[in-house]
């Protein structure tokens, strides 16, 4: 990934199944969105772990959320040290994270 990212919202990564968007405003990141082509992927799972471990919002209720979503083919949310955390699973194949400051 690149060290510093311009205003608005950019595709910093697009890499085999893993695309990551930033949204920069004021120079703060508001908002990351991984998409992944495959769900259940070592790719997804290293990147979203690489993102949660250094955002420091590890919790159980992130992996619950996660794994709702792709179970239930749903969107599900939930919150971590004022970090939104959004899954929505349209099939096996379209899973998108996203992480929003509150």
């Amino acid at each position: 990934m690149p060290e510093t990212a311009p205003e608005g919202t950019k595709v910093l990564v697009e890499s085999g199944p893993i695309k990551i968007k930033l949204t920069v405003s004021n120079g703060e990141v508001e908002k990351i969105v991984i998409y992944s082509a495959k769900a259940q992927t070592p790719e997804f799972d290293e990147t979203f772990e690489g993102f949660e471990g250094g955002l420091n919002i590890s919790n159980i209720k992130l992996f619950y959320a996660y794994q709702e979503s792709v179970k239930n083919a749903s969107t599900t949310t939930t919150v971590s040290k004022n970090v939104k955390v959004t899954y929505v699973t349209k099939s096996a194949d379209d899973l998108t994270a996203t992480f929003e400051v509150k």
